[in-house]
């Protein structure tokens, strides 16, 4: 789509704030106002849309995109992304662990044990940590506490979370972000935990470094995004 308008603004309504583009209400992709429920979320969206050049690129907007997830999706797909995230949390990125070598080790302490000692402060059991990748089932006790904290949350943060956790496969780390006890580039560092390990290893690859710099900007918008709905 080639860019239309010149100035970008946020109006305020009764249910909330819409993005203007010459004082044109922007859409969803079903043709819906983009009604937003915080003037920080508002202003973050219309910066996106002020960002663009002559030709929109929508890669580039990636919290206008979770925005209208919210808008278009829910509440029809909540149950879904209910279901996918409580996947997530019996095949967690922190449980699944190399033997080593020693510097992977000591990540893992560093990166990935602190976010499970505060999932298990906050929500009660332990997640199990197992070596290898084969799947190990986790305590009930701890995926049912984890499905009522998912269920508190309203669709706008649910989509946030959702957001983190499936680029960091950890709903551990989406759950951190959104409570306000994890950095995004903390949550990045985690998620790249492996990954640095193969780089360290093998050196570092144009397609590596590719995935790293998406996954940096994906963890960044969507914790942008979930610090604007306050």
């Amino acid at each position: 789509m080639k860019r239309f308008w010149r100035d970008v603004g946020v109006v305020a309504e009764a249910e909330g704030f819409v993005v203007t583009l010459d004082a044109r209400t922007v859409r969803t992709p079903k043709r819906q106002p983009l009604l937003l429920p915080t003037r920080a979320l508002a202003d973050l969206v219309a910066a996106e849309w002020r960002a663009q050049g002559e030709t929109v690129q929508p890669d580039t907007m990636p919290i206008n995109r979770l925005a209208t997830s919210v808008v278009d999706l829910m509440p029809e797909r909540r149950p879904a992304a209910l279901e996918q995230l409580l996947g997530y949390a019996r095949t967690d990125l922190l449980c699944y662990r190399a033997a080593g070598p020693e510097n992977l080790l000591a990540a893992y302490r560093q990166h990935w044990d602190p976010p499970l000692t505060w999932l298990a402060r906050t929500h009660g059991p332990e997640l199990r940590v197992v070596e290898g990748l084969m799947p190990a089932a986790q305590n009930e006790a701890v995926i049912e506490g984890l499905q009522q904290r998912l269920v508190a949350l309203d669709d706008w943060r649910l989509v946030g979370v959702h957001g983190i956790t499936t680029v960091t496969a950890s709903l551990v780390l989406g759950l951190m972000v959104e409570a306000g006890a994890l950095t995004a580039e903390a949550a990045a560092a985690a998620a790249l935990v492996d990954e640095h390990a193969q780089q360290a290893r093998w050196g570092q690859e144009a397609e590596a470094l590719g995935r790293e710099r998406r996954l940096r900007g994906d963890v960044h918008a969507a914790s942008s995004y979930l610090g604007a709905l306050g």
